[in-house]
This record gives structure tokens, sequence and C-alpha cells, in this order.
């Protein structure tokens, strides 16, 4: 970062910059290496001004054959590193060129829809309108700047219900596995204020194979340390993936009775398959839709990404999360709750603008 002090220094930087190819496009190595390099006050980052990045790609992550990552576990690793730039302050821009660029990606890595560009080929990255949508806003006063939220707030500050929907079919294998997704659970809701108050949160959980089971719902444990120890005396039973009986339940029993007005309302499903009746679970889906419930689906092991889209509320982007197996779920944690804390905090906000007596149940 001061390494060149005027922009003909810079100028001649780039030019020497030597064109190599390659199979893969490492966009989440790209945007660790500037937080860790660029916007790090170690290497001259200057603390007191606004940090902006740019991030200008033809395609979508790729891991090719550098790194040992499924295409969907890649992605994750970009929206990650995208996501902890914008937690550190910085305004990301993001330009695709030409057909084919992932716009979902692309939106997901900027900080907001308003800071991507879309272009039709490299000769039209000198048009006026690039110049106008991305260095003017560059070139805004620093209070203008659209800066990322501080969004654990919402999951400290606001309550919401959350019911978690996870997977103990015979893929899983082992009591071990199934263990290593109910332990994810309770690290994941240490970022929350569990408890009965009117500013808590509540959470539920429900498990599936050949039938689902109902294990607790969202009124039965009153402080964190109860629901998590309630975790541990969870049973493994395996069987088939009838994901949409568990849906289907969390529909009707999970959230139909227990929930608050005016509070957002969260499902969180946990996968490593494919459904054994997908006829059953698009109309299942359909339903949970029409509810208003917000679904995040985390999928790991041989699942099926349609399907975790097809469950997951849009954008996938924000809202569908992807490991390899059972033991990386980690990878996704902090991602997943930044996500989840999102929505709160838009849903709460909603609700604090319009009041509770707008949004009673009949």
């Amino acid at each position: 970062m001061d390494k060149y002090f005027n922009s003909e220094e810079v100028l001649r930087a780039v030019k020497n910059i030597n064109y190599t190819d390659g199979m893969c496009t490492l966009i989440y190595r790209g945007l660790e290496q500037a937080r860790t390099d660029i916007f790090n006050t170690d290497t001259g980052a200057r603390p007191d001004i606004q940090d902006v990045a740019i991030v200008l790609t033809d395609g979508e992550t790729n891991p090719g054959r550098m790194d040992p990552y499924s295409l969907p576990y890649a992605k994750t690793l970009t929206r990650q590193e995208a996501n902890k730039l914008k937690m550190n302050g910085v305004n990301v821009f993001g330009i695709g060129v030409g057909p084919r660029v992932d716009h979902a990606e692309m939106i997901g890595i900027s900080s907001g829809e308003r800071n991507y560009l879309r272009v039709g080929d490299i000769d039209d990255l000198n048009v006026k309108q690039l110049l106008d949508n991305v260095i003017g806003k560059i070139c805004e006063k620093p209070e203008k700047i659209v800066q990322p939220p501080v969004r654990n707030n919402s999951c400290t500050n606001s309550p919401a219900d959350i019911f978690f929907v996870v997977d103990k079919s015979s893929s899983l294998r082992s009591m071990e596995n199934f263990n290593k997704e109910l332990s994810f659970i309770a690290r994941f809701v240490d970022g929350f204020n569990v408890g009965p108050g009117p500013r808590d949160s509540r959470v539920g959980l429900l498990t599936f194979s050949t039938d689902a089971k109902f294990e607790f719902g969202l009124n039965d444990y009153r402080t964190k340390t109860e629901l998590q120890n309630a975790l541990l005396n969870v049973k493994y039973t395996m069987g088939d993936t009838y994901t949409h009986k568990a849906l289907n339940m969390m529909l009707e029993q999970g959230f139909r009775f227990q929930t608050r007005p005016g509070v957002p309302r969260i499902g969180i499903i946990m996968t490593d398959g494919h459904s054994t009746d997908p006829y059953s679970l698009n109309i299942a889906v359909e339903e949970v839709r029409k509810s208003g419930i917000d679904v995040f689906a985390i999928g790991f092991g041989d699942y099926g990404l349609s399907e975790l889209n097809l469950m997951a509320t849009d954008p996938d982007s924000t809202h569908v999360f992807v490991v390899d197996d059972v033991t990386s779920l980690d990878y996704v944690r902090d991602d997943l709750y930044l996500q989840v804390c999102d929505t709160i905090g838009v849903k709460s906000n909603y609700t604090l603008t319009f009041g509770l007596e707008n949004n009673r149940i009949p």
C-alpha cells in the first residue's frame, strides 16, 4: 500500500505486471490477500481513510486443479472472504465482464447490488458509465459510502425464532457424524441470547430420515446451557432422506403455534444427500415459501445443490452453504451466522418501524 506515491508510478507498475493464463479462477485467494496484505495497517493502510476494493473478473470462482475443493465449496470460500473484507470496513465494488460471469456471486462479493457493474466486453471498461458508476462513487465523500452493517449486533440485540432441521439418515453412517451436526449447532447458538424474554432468541430442533421427529420446540429450553445440553441427548436413527416430512413438521408443528408476532422466523436445514421423494419436497417447499419463513440450507457429503437452492430462500448466494463433508461444517459457521444476523436485522428493523400491532396473527 505504501510502495507507490503518485499515479505515474502506479501506472508504470501496472504495465509491468506479467500475464499468466491458467484453468482456475481463485477469487477467494485474491480477496484473502487483499485483506491480509493490502488493507492492513502493518502494510501501509491508513485507519482514517476509506478502503475501496474493485474485483474485476470475466468468469466465476473455479478452483481447477490448484486447490482440492469442490466448486460449491470454493464459492463458499469466496463469499466468506468477501464478507471478511466488508466486515473490516472495505467498500467492495465488482465488475463482471462478458457472458461467463456468475452475476449472483459478484453481487454477493460487492457491497450491495448498487456497487456491481456488468459490461459486455473488455473494451467496454473505458465507457463513461463505468467512470460514473465506479470511479464517481469512489470519489464521493466518505459518509456517503455504504459501509457494511455491524451484523452480529442484530443477533445479540434482536429476537428470532430459529428451527434447525437436521438430517440423520443412513448416509451419515455413524452416530459420530450425527453428533458433529449437533456440535455445530451448539457452537452456532453461542452467538445468540437464548432465553424466554421478549428480546431473546429461541431455538427448536427437528430431525429426519425415513420419518421426521420433533426433538424439542421453541419454548422447551429457557437458557443457552439447557439448549446445548439437550443437543447431547438427541438420538441417531438411520433411514432414508424424506426431507419434505421435516419441512412439513417445521411448518405445521414448529412455527404454527409457538412463534411470536413480529419476530423473524428462521429455518436452517442440514443435509448430506438427495431427497428420497423430490416430488413431495417441491410441494413442501412451496408451502414453506408461502409462510414467509427465511430458510438457509447447508449441504455436505453427497448433497444435491439443486435441492439446496430449491429449499433455501432467495438469493442462493447468501442462503446456501456447502462443505465437502460433515467434519468441515465449522468452515461455514461464521458466514452462516453473519447471513442469519443480516436477515434478523432487516426483519427486526421492519418490525420496529411499523410496530408489532401491525404484525398480529389473526
